[in-house]
Parts: structure tokens; sequence; C-alpha cells
């Protein structure tokens, strides 16, 4: 009885040192950050787009670090979250692009000082 147990405990010794000892966890993936570029728009002039080309607005109610924008706000315009640092893309000055942590955690991105917020029905204006 005694020497099954030592047989047992030898298995599952091996069998940890075998599983845990020489594998090297797997790198997480990196954060890849939004980003926000100038395009032009034929009625508008110069705009902001995220990534899918999406209009980005300033929201002007939200300056400085701080998003008042949630619940049913936040559906009717959603922010633009990003999930690593906020890109400057072509046109867009990397000075004025910033990012700031939502209530929930997120990051959302700032430029020139407001939270941006994305027309998700709009349609998307080709960067040039």
């Amino acid at each position: 009885m005694h020497s099954r147990l030592l047989v047992g405990c030898a298995v599952v010794a091996t069998l940890l040192t075998a599983a845990c000892g020489s594998a090297s966890p797997s790198p997480s993936p990196e954060a890849t950050g939004t980003t926000i570029a100038v395009a032009s728009n034929a009625k508008l002039g110069s705009i902001l787009v995220d990534g899918a080309d999406k209009t980005v607005y300033l929201f002007v109610a939200d300056s400085g670090s701080s998003s008042t924008c949630y619940t049913t706000c936040a559906q009717i315009w959603p922010p633009v979250l990003t999930s690593g640092p906020a890109e400057a893309g072509a046109g867009a000055s990397a000075s004025l692009l910033g990012t700031t942590t939502r209530t929930d955690g997120k990051t959302e991105v700032i430029y020139a000082g407001h939270m941006g917020i994305v027309d998700r029905e709009a349609t998307p204006v080709p960067i040039p």
C-alpha cells in the first residue's frame, strides 16, 4: 500500500513537471490602438474619421478627461474606444490625440481636448 502511494505521487510529480516545467507561456496579443485620421468631405471639408472610415464627432459637452456620455447617450453616439494607444493617421495631429478611462474601465479616445463619438450610421468617407 505504501509503495503504491509513492509510485502514484511519483507519477503525478512527473506529469506536473512535464506539463508545467518546460512550456513557456505564449505571449498575450499586443493591444492595437484606434486610428484617427483626417478625410476630405465635399460638403464639410476636412473631417475626422476612425480606422473604419466612420465620421468621428467631437462631443463638445465633454472636455478635459471625463466623459458625460453614458447609457442612452452612448447608445445613440457610441464613444470611440481603443484597446491600445490611440494613433494619429493621415492629417491628424498626434499632439492633439489622447485617451481617458471611462467609468466602465474602457479607454476612450480624446482629440483636441474632447471625447470622440462615432456616427455609427454614417456612410464611410474614404481617406485619400
